[in-house]
């Protein structure tokens, strides 16, 4: 508890000193440094740049990572927390697919170069961004069930057998899925795709969109919805689980002089980890999403050239969590640890063996 104030205490610091910077030319383009138009364009093409290989890198880390996690999870015999972590990594899966989609149907310089990547960013660009969206917040509501899963086996795992059964984690998961993509349908209505002068394709504010009350009200739910309420969830789950962890391991200490503590600590390190990661990327999401909804969507092309960066860096960190859970699972989970292993030195292997077997037929 103490954590999730201090975590609130800092995000309403950063979003008030935010806040009064507003006042300055900070957000504006004209007037701190008398920026001509041409380089205006020129900080545009630098964003876009920034943007296009750090999506493209996310994109590649999150299919290749969670196609090992998917692989390694099948191989288990299927219980409630397997059930999420697939669900989890098939979500992340398809998001980095859709992320490198956005990043090259958004690259100015790739859609002047290819006239048919034009013409499929201006129908695609919109609900690639809503299923990526709509995958992001699936992978954080699921996340924030497989802690409360976790929480209810540590705390009473007598009747965490019949309660939480694998059937009931799958409905779960399937009802977390169909309400990720009914809340994202918004972004199907508040943005369109037009044609911009030169004849490059971009992203824009629809007439509902444009509306102040409407893009008020879906700014704010996505603040409490996407991000204030699995930040708190995730805080006191993760929270209690830890207590629950240490009173068991003081209750070991005391009733046995056994030193094989590594379950204990294991568990212990483990749930550390996932929390410290959730609320590191979720915070800075946060005061983003809080930050965007208080300035009226602010757009990254409006502000200057460091807060556009410092956004762009903001919305990295945030995507980061499609591949990262591969590391906590390889770090914290022997198991985990042992059957990557032994996939990817099986696939080394069998590829070394391959090579071998053809230059033998050839000297043949």
């Amino acid at each position: 508890m103490h954590l999730t104030l201090l975590v609130s205490l800092v995000i309403v610091v950063t979003i008030v000193k935010a806040q009064n910077t507003t006042s300055s030319n900070l957000w504006t383009t004209e007037g701190r440094d008398g920026q001509t138009p041409f380089s205006w364009y020129q900080r545009m093409e630098l964003v876009n740049q920034i943007s296009f290989y750090g999506n493209m890198n996310i994109g590649v880390l999150a299919v290749i990572t969670n196609v090992i996690t998917l692989r390694v999870m099948l191989k288990h015999k299927p219980t409630t927390p397997h059930v999420y972590l697939i669900c989890i990594a098939a979500c992340d899966l398809l998001t980095g697919v859709a992320i490198m989609g956005n990043a090259v149907m958004g690259t100015t310089s790739l859609l002047r170069k290819y006239p048919r990547l034009r013409v499929v960013s201006f129908h695609a660009q919109v609900p690639c961004l809503f299923i990526r969206l709509a995958l992001g917040d699936a992978s954080t509501f699921v996340l924030n069930a497989l802690s409360l899963d976790r929480l209810i086996a540590i705390k009473h795992p007598m009747q965490h057998i019949s309660w939480c059964t694998v059937r009931r984690a799958r409905i779960v998961c399937i009802i977390l899925l169909g309400f990720s993509f009914v809340f994202s349908t918004n972004i199907l209505v508040r943005l369109t795709s037009v044609w911009a002068p030169e004849g490059v394709p971009y992203q824009t504010t629809s007439d509902i969109g444009k509306i102040p009350l409407v893009d008020a009200i879906f700014m704010h739910t996505k603040f409490i919805i996407q991000q204030a309420i699995p930040l708190t969830m995730m805080c006191i789950t993760n929270t209690w689980t830890i207590q629950q962890v240490i009173k068991g391991n003081r209750f070991r200490r005391s009733t046995s002089n056994s030193k094989d503590q590594s379950g204990g600590v294991q568990c212990l390190g483990m749930t550390l980890g996932i929390t410290a990661y959730f609320l590191l990327t979720h915070t800075s999401a946060a005061f983003y999403a809080l930050n965007q909804a208080i300035n009226d969507n602010v757009s990254i092309y409006k502000a200057s050239i460091e807060l556009s960066i410092f956004i762009i860096c903001l919305e990295f960190l945030r995507w980061m969590g499609t591949f990262m859970n591969f590391f906590f699972y390889v770090f914290f989970d022997r198991k985990f640890r042992h059957h990557t292993d032994k996939l990817i030195f099986g696939w080394c292997r069998s590829a070394s063996n391959g090579e071998k077997t053809t230059a033998s037929s050839s000297q043949m």
